[in-house]
């Protein structure tokens, strides 16, 4: 209605009434506003039981530190972090279910509800998983929104890995009522049903999909909602990781032409659930056939399975034995007892006194007790103790063992005492000691090969040790005939061996990257003790270093990073096909 419109009812038009009718076209643009935001907030659909997915339930069962109390999800703090390779505090590491995630086409909302803030609340919404190397994490494009104390902050990364910070002042909620919609032009953020934040798209998830996470940070929170819904003609659809198919491969793989070669020898790889469940290229590799058996990447580290002391997640080693096993494969896990990759409440643990000690003694066996204790007959070889020799640059003939905190403690027994109680927890596992620079002659291998040695004499239960045959320089580089004869060694005292952790550089070119894996791939195949090969990585796409505090990726693996077979893998296929023929003749 104009105000013209009202014009004809009054007889005698004056100032007045002039003035009478604009105060009245005022107040009605006031009262269109208010209620056209009335109308607005009231028709937002946040009602999340229509075509709404809810993944409440998922959280339960696939993010570590989630905890199902009546009928809600109690968000435990993990304290995640990824230390430093000295064991310093590094990167912030926060919990991601990568049991389950949505795929999106389109608008969408988001609704979660979060109640019992202890301090600190984060929700996390990711257009991939992150990819978690040794010592660091890489972050891909998504959103966080943290609840602190009297401030709700919102961080957003876009696909080139560049922040975007907005906070906002709020008074402390006991109950919180999260909305973020999702429009190609920006983000929406509704607290409580009133909006807080209006934030232009960073096209965040352009992948076409979305993996949730959930933290806490000094203390707890109650999750008891996490849904999605599409809006403006978008569609949702959940995806279970577990239900992910592959296709058979369609000609010999390495593990069939190995097998063919030798039964029960294995081809393995170290492997990772981010990769496995987000890219369909790495999974069809991963599980197609080519591999016999999967190495646990960085799962079953201390620092991932026991960030804090009697809290554990085992949610990411589940999900590769399900897989491992679905797929006619054997889990490898590693590690149990290393120097490196452990949280900061176990290297900072006192060793001054003799009840400090056998604290430690205790937090390492209960752990290794925990660990194969929940795997019992389900994961068939691990590595007990990883890496015990110094490293290089510190390795000396008075000075063999590493400095680490279980040595600190115990001295060279804790290698007795992590085998003993590996035995007790499962008896019918092989237990090997995992260890890289013992392919050539020198101080080092003869160091190993007495401790070895000198452990079995004692009745140590080693059953084998891993070769980890990293080749990063041509200084490393391997004589396939010294590996072979020191493997020979290993089983004149009772040993099994394996290649445990094998990747190639290729500053010298394809051909002597693929002779490399070619030689100790045959080493090991034709050395009766040498029970199987594996690969520290597939693919050259997450074959990832840091230098200059940038991320690089190296060219050592069997795959490149297009996912195409490299002249190392197609060297290893016709030398597996010629050895048949030759065993044939």
């Amino acid at each position: 209605m104009t105000l013209s419109a009202l014009a004809p009812s009054f007889k005698r038009p004056g100032k007045i009434y002039f003035f009478a009718g604009i105060l009245l076209f005022c107040l009605g643009i006031v009262g269109l506003s208010a209620a056209r935001k009335e109308f607005l907030e009231a028709n937002i659909p946040r009602d999340a039981t229509h075509e709404s997915i809810d993944f409440t339930a998922d959280l339960g069962t696939y993010l570590p530190g989630a905890r199902v109390y009546n009928g809600s999800i109690n968000i435990q703090d993990l304290s995640f972090e990824i230390v430093e390779q000295n064991g310093s505090p590094g990167q912030k590491n926060p919990p991601v279910s990568l049991g389950t995630h949505l795929e999106t086409e389109g608008d969408l909302i988001v609704y979660a509800s979060l109640s019992n803030i202890a301090k600190a609340a984060s929700l996390r919404l990711y257009a991939n998983p992150p990819i978690i190397q040794d010592e660091f994490r890489v972050e891909p494009a998504g959103i966080d929104i943290s609840i602190q104390p009297n401030t709700l902050v919102v961080t957003i990364w876009n696909d080139a890995n560049q922040e975007k910070h907005y906070s906002y002042k709020l008074d402390l909620l006991e109950h919180t009522e999260l909305e973020l919609i999702f429009t190609d032009q920006k983000v929406e953020l509704y607290l409580n049903k009133k909006q807080i934040a209006s934030i232009p798209s960073v096209n965040i998830f352009s992948s076409g999909k979305i993996w949730f996470g959930a933290s806490s940070e000094g203390g707890d929170y109650t999750l008891s909602r996490l849904a999605a819904r599409p809006i403006n003609g978008g569609r949702i659809q959940r995806i279970l990781s577990s239900e992910i198919t592959i296709n058979p491969a369609d000609t010999d793989t390495i593990q069939g032409l190995a097998r063919k070669n030798r039964s029960g020898f294995t081809i393995g790889a170290a492997m990772a659930l981010g990769p496995m469940v987000a890219d369909s290229e790495y999974r069809q590799i991963a599980l197609n056939g080519n591999f016999g058996s999967i190495t646990t990447e960085n799962s079953l580290k201390w620092q991932f399975t026991e960030p804090m002391r009697g809290q554990y997640a085992f949610q990411e080693t589940d999900a590769l034995l399900a897989l491992a096993e679905k797929h006619g494969m054997i889990l490898h896990g590693h590690t149990l007892v290393f120097g490196e990759a452990n949280p900061l409440w176990v290297t900072s643990l006192p060793y001054a006194t003799e009840m400090e000690k056998n604290t430690i003694e205790t937090v390492m066996v209960d752990h290794i007790r925990s660990i194969m204790g929940r795997y019992r007959g389900k994961i068939p070889t691990w590595d007990v103790v990883n890496e015990p020799l110094a490293d290089y640059d510190h390795f000396k003939s008075e000075a063999v063992l590493r400095d680490s905190i279980w040595y600190r403690a115990m001295g060279e027994a804790y290698i007795k005492k992590a085998f003993q109680a590996a035995r007790l927890a499962d008896p019918e596992a092989k237990l090997f000691i995992n260890e890289y620079g013992l392919e050539a002659d020198g101080e080092r291998w003869d160091a190993f090969l007495s401790l070895i040695t000198r452990l079995k004499r004692e009745g140590v239960p080693i059953d084998g040790v891993g070769f980890e045959s990293h080749v990063y320089e041509a200084s490393d580089k391997i004589d396939s005939e010294t590996l072979a004869s020191h493997m020979m060694q290993l089983a004149d005292i009772g040993l099994m061996s394996r290649i445990s952790e094998i990747d190639v550089y290729d500053d010298d070119g394809p051909e002597v990257q693929a002779n490399q894996f070619r030689d100790i791939l045959m080493a090991c195949i034709n050395t009766p003790s040498c029970i199987s090969w594996t690969t520290w990585g597939i693919s050259d796409r997450y074959n990832m270093y840091k230098e200059d505090g940038s991320v690089k990726y190296g060219r050592d693996l069997l795959w490149d990073d297009g996912m195409q077979p490299t002249l190392a893998l197609k060297t290893l296929l016709s030398t597996l096909n010629r050895s048949l023929d030759n065993r044939s003749q």
